[in-house]
C-alpha cells in the first residue's frame, strides 16, 4: 500500500495560514454548536439572509420592487403580478432549492 508523505505541506505553507484554518474550524464547530441551541433564531437569520440575496441580485439586474413587497414574494411566497415580481419570485425559489430551506419554512 503507498504511504503519502505531507512533509512538504508544512514546507510551502505559512504557519500562519495554518493558524488561521484552525481558528476557522474553531469557530465553525461553535457556529454549529449555537445553530442547534437556537434554531428559531438561525431560521429568521436565513430567512433575511435570503430576501438580502434576492433583493441584490434582482437590483443588479435593474429589477426593483419595495421591501414589503419583495418579503412578501421570497418569504411567504405571494402571488407574482408583474414580469418583475414574476423574475423575483422565480429567484427565490431558486434560492430556496439552493439551500434546501423550503421544507423548514411553513
Amino acid at each position: 500500500m503507498h504511504r503519502f508523505d505531507y512533509r512538504f505541506l508544512a514546507e510551502s505553507v505559512p504557519g500562519s495560514i495554518l493558524e488561521i484554518a484552525g481558528i476557522i474550524y474553531d469557530l465553525r464547530g461553535r457556529g454549529e454548536i449555537r445553530k442547534e441551541s437556537n434554531p428559531q433564531v438561525f431560521l429568521e437569520l436565513q430567512k433575511s439572509a435570503m430576501v438580502e440575496s434576492v433583493e441584490s441580485s434582482n437590483a443588479i439586474e435593474g429589477i426593483v420592487t419595495t421591501g414589503e413587497c419583495m418579503k412578501m414574494l421570497v418569504r411567504e411566497r405571494a402571488n407574482p403580478f408583474t414580469h418583475d415580481e414574476q423574475e423575483i419570485w422565480v429567484t427565490g425559489m431558486l434560492w430556496m432549492r439552493s439551500t434546501r430551506v423550503m421544507t423548514v419554512w411553513k
